[in-house]
């Protein structure tokens, strides 16, 4: 049994078991990535709408003088985001009015607005958030809708084009407008 016992105690002696064991310094870690999303507070859905007006015969009132649907413009803003939104005077955008341009004689335009149900929409310039006035349109009737509360969902308001006056000249008529919503 000696014989066990010293075997013993000279395997935990080299295997460093023994109670004065001595190790060497050192340390040791692990890395953990760490990742954040930010969103934007608002996000802006023209996808619901058609910029399609149809033809109309020169000369007289585009149809019949009944602003034309375009759809729904879709916002989303974080649940309590107070914002505002509005529309763009256009490529052709001149002296309050936004134009469409004939895309062969470029001397011919139409003036139309943007409206909702409420009436005329605005650009939302750097002040319009405050002053609920457009930067861009000088009719006071063109106005930024502001003031609105975000839920989180969806909110949608149906548009319309309303062409101000009949085309005399036949062609293709175009423009470009940039919806935008913004919030302090």
């Amino acid at each position: 049994m000696n014989k066990l016992k010293l075997l013993v105690i000279s395997t935990c002696a080299v295997l460093g078991l023994a109670s004065n064991a001595s190790f060497a310094a050192g340390s040791t870690g692990g890395n953990l990535d760490l990742t954040l999303g930010i969103t934007a507070a608002c996000t802006v859905d023209v996808t619901g709408l058609n910029g399609n007006l149809g033809t109309h015969s020169a000369g007289l009132p585009i149809n019949g003088g009944v602003k034309i649907p375009i759809g729904d413009l879709s916002i989303t803003c974080a649940n309590g985001v107070i914002y505002g939104w509005g529309v763009s005077g256009g490529s052709f955008f001149s002296v309050g009015n936004n134009r469409l341009r004939n895309t062969s004689n470029t001397s011919q335009f139409i003036n139309y607005l943007v409206e909702t149900d409420a009436g005329r929409v605005g650009d939302i310039g750097l002040n319009a958030i405050n002053s609920g006035h457009s930067d861009h349109h000088t009719d006071p009737s063109a106005t930024a809708v502001t003031g609105v509360a975000g839920t989180g969902a969806a909110q949608t308001t149906a548009l319309f084009i309303n062409p101000t006056e009949q085309a005399d000249v036949a062609g293709t008529y175009v423009d470009t407008i940039r919806f935008t919503v913004a919030w302090p």
